[in-house]
């Protein structure tokens, strides 16, 4: 899809009142001076042409005065996060999401990041993989222009998940369960040097999934991962991975009711040829749903 047709196909794959609340949204900046651009993993499904798209908007300015603006003048509700610079949208039949570019740096493995308001082209450095680093200009001039500094666009054709740089794991580890559901959800691979970091950073996992996230973060991710994958995915890499991940963290046994069979769960040789609803899925689902998690870890879930 070329850069001139992807407004169109934004809007075209929006309800009418998203897309009422998204030109409310351009007004608003336009006459603020104010660039807009939809980013992440919304540039990154319109692109594979993904029925549901999230309005998620970086504001080069003030995102939670925008926001605010736009609030009163779509007659929505307004949620705001100083510390962070974001704030959401939403009315009865739509949402927003808003925030202002920014850089994030880490003081320590699994620290939350300290933020400041940074140019586009810092925001995108600070992403987890190349596919979400991509952000299409909303507002003239240059409306429709992809901002795609880091090769994100040939990722999505090559189906390869990977991240912007080497420290990208030890600064979130929860980067690594989100590698693995994307290996599930959208049929991509990790690219090998991707792969790699993930194995060599598995340890961090306890400091950030762990303390942070806590066992229903490990609960969610898996059901994410569950139920997302297709059966002939969830029968090698995406598995495998996830339980490696699993396993590294503290308190983390090997489950005793199915134990892994030749490296993969039970059942999941015929899986290829198993329909969802299937036998040897029914099977594998039920090993998955069995599966502990890490001993002592409580702490809610912040894992989206």
């Amino acid at each position: 899809m070329s850069s001139a047709n992807l407004l169109t196909a934004l809007r075209g794959r929006l309800s009418a009142p998203d897309r009422a609340v998204l030109d409310a949204a351009i007004r608003l900046a336009e006459g603020r001076a104010v660039a807009l651009y939809l980013v992440g993993g919304s540039v990154r499904d319109l692109l594979l042409e993904r029925e549901q798209l999230d309005l998620d908007i970086a504001v080069a300015g003030d995102a939670i005065d925008l926001a605010q603006a736009l609030a009163a003048a779509a007659d929505g509700r307004v949620a705001v996060h100083p510390s962070f610079g974001t704030a959401s949208v939403k009315g009865p039949f739509f949402s927003v999401d808003l925030a202002q570019t920014r850089a994030e740096e880490y003081p320590h493995p699994g620290a939350l990041p300290v933020v400041r308001p940074a140019s586009l082209e810092e925001d995108l450095a600070r992403r987890d993989f190349t596919v979400n680093a991509m952000a299409l200009r909303l507002t003239r001039p240059q409306a429709g222009r992809l901002v795609d500094p880091h090769a994100g666009r040939q990722d999505l054709e090559r189906r390869a998940i990977r991240v912007l740089h080497d420290g990208s794991f030890r600064d979130d580890a929860t980067r690594m369960l989100r590698a693995v559901r994307y290996e599930g959800r959208l049929s991509f691979r990790l690219e090998d040097g991707t792969a790699r970091l993930l194995d060599r950073d598995r340890r961090y996992l306890d400091t950030k999934a762990a303390p942070v996230c806590g066992g229903s973060c490990w609960r969610c991710s898996m059901k994410k991962i569950r139920t997302s994958c297709s059966p002939a995915v969830r029968s090698w890499g995406c598995w495998r991975r996830c339980i490696r991940l699993w396993r590294s963290t503290s308190g983390a046994s090997k489950p005793s009711s199915a134990p892994l069979m030749n490296g993969r769960p039970p059942g999941t040789r015929s899986a290829f040829a198993s329909s969802p609803g299937g036998a040897e899925s029914g099977r594998s689902s039920r090993w998955w749903s069995a599966l502990p998690s890490p001993g002592g870890m409580n702490a809610p879930s912040t894992m989206r």
